[in-house]
């Protein structure tokens, strides 16, 4: 802990926004990570179990299911289906079933936005940090250079140790940025790729019970 300390007073002004940026990086991993795992549901059993609902014509169970079940999956699902219920009420207007399928979907597709934007909240400052860290880091190298060449005009070169500080300011702030981008930018792509995986269960989903319930419209 000291060491890094004392590196830390060794980099200059520019360590200070390095350090918020490193902070913001750590609260906004843990902060997704939480939230991802806690969206997270084992697609495959719960749309097995709203089929049998659904084959069973039991809407009002499957949209409690819905509702009871966290995830991104479940959210659409259930908008989905609320649409599905509301056109079945719907007994004044004669609907074709082409025609509610589309209206589902368009449902379904808003729903599946809405939820996309909230599992990336947070993820445009995780893409700023991996962006400005190196500049900052740079920056200090900049300044750090800035402070050794001054010196050196100032007293000459016959002391080594007078521009010495300048450098390894340079130096530590231009590593420090890197090593908070790096690990910053491998904490962007992995929840980018966990986005993925929730739309593609979206999509999935949706396109099964989207069938599902144009097979029960047709059995009517």
């Amino acid at each position: 802990m000291g060491i890094l300390v004392t590196y830390f007073k060794k980099g200059g002004p520019m360590m200070y926004p390095l350090l918020i940026l490193s902070l913001l990086m750590l609260f906004l991993f843990f902060e997704r990570l939480i939230t991802f795992l806690k969206k997270r549901i084992n697609t495959r059993d719960y749309i097995r179990m709203l089929i049998e609902l659904l084959e069973k014509n039991e809407l009002d169970s499957a949209l409690d299911l819905c509702e009871k079940t966290t995830g991104p999956v479940a959210a659409v699902l259930h908008e989905g289906l609320t649409k599905y219920s509301d056109l079945q009420n719907i007994s004044a207007l004669k609907i074709k079933s082409s025609e509610k399928r589309e209206m589902i979907e368009k449902t379904i597709e808003a729903a599946a936005s809405t939820e996309i934007s909230s599992l990336e909240k947070g993820l445009v400052w995780l893409a700023t940090v991996v962006s400005l860290a190196p500049i900052f880091g740079f920056l200090g190298t900049v300044t750090g250079m800035i402070g050794a060449f001054g010196k050196m005009a100032a007293l000459g070169l016959g002391d080594p140790t007078v521009v010495a500080a300048g450098i390894s300011e340079a130096l530590i702030t231009t590593a420090t940025g890197l090593i908070i981008a790096a690990p910053a930018l491998i904490m962007y792509n992995f929840f980018t790729g966990w986005i993925d995986r929730f739309t593609q269960d979206m999509q999935q989903a949706s396109s099964i019970v989207l069938e599902v319930l144009e097979e029960t419209e047709l059995k009517k």
